[in-house]
């Protein structure tokens, strides 16, 4: 069981590092994506286990929702797997001892819709359009006071990544009634789709 906390914590910290070492690579346009079939459901179960400690200590409810029948998603599994853990990390970071975080995702048209919604502090509309930016951070004075620290990278990577494999981000957030960030990513039948189309036409 130590054993098991160590390991975790490690994972954890190869996330963080990762973000570092991410946003030197985006920063000098040196960052490339491996785009294939995504089974998100196992990579959001993997992150659920992931974090699944940090959620305990708080007496957070940590969960994925993501149907087993989803159509696989076209992403590069690694990059996204970071995506949906600084997401997670965000969330379980602004959600309150008892409250709630959930991975959902469901297909749309030609796309995968990923939701990663919490029950936290949420974030003022002024705050909103600067959160993609690197090292910014929403309402850091009261992040402070309640003893939440980061690096302002996060949300930067995770605009920047999900950009890269071809989607788009976009958050939705009320102050005192929590954060939905949103992702959107081409199905990976889709693709194929188009490419069977092109070649007979």
């Amino acid at each position: 069981e130590m054993l098991e906390v160590v390991m975790d914590n490690a994972k954890r910290l190869n996330v963080f590092v990762s973000n570092i070492l991410d946003g030197a690579k985006i920063k000098a346009g040196r960052m490339e994506y491996n785009l294939e079939p995504v089974r998100l459901g196992e990579l959001a179960n993997s992150v659920i286990l992931l974090y699944k400690i940090v959620a305990k200590q708080s007496n957070i409810s940590l969960e994925s929702l993501v149907p087993a029948d989803l159509p696989p998603v076209r992403a590069d599994s690694e990059h996204l797997e970071q995506v949906l853990a600084n997401l997670v990390a965000n969330a379980l970071k602004f959600t309150r001892v008892d409250g709630q975080v959930r991975v959902n995702a469901k297909a749309s048209g030609g796309k995968i819709q990923i939701m990663v919604s919490d029950t936290g502090l949420g974030i003022s509309k002024d705050q909103l359009s600067k959160l993609f930016a690197p090292f910014s951070q929403a309402n850091v004075a009261q992040q402070w006071a309640q003893g939440i620290h980061g690096t302002g990278l996060g949300l930067f990577i995770v605009k920047q990544t999900v950009e890269g494999m071809g989607g788009k981000v976009w958050i939705e957030s009320e102050e005192g009634k929590g954060t939905r960030v949103c992702l959107e990513l081409s199905r990976a039948d889709a693709e194929e789709k188009d490419v069977l189309a092109e070649n007979k036409s």
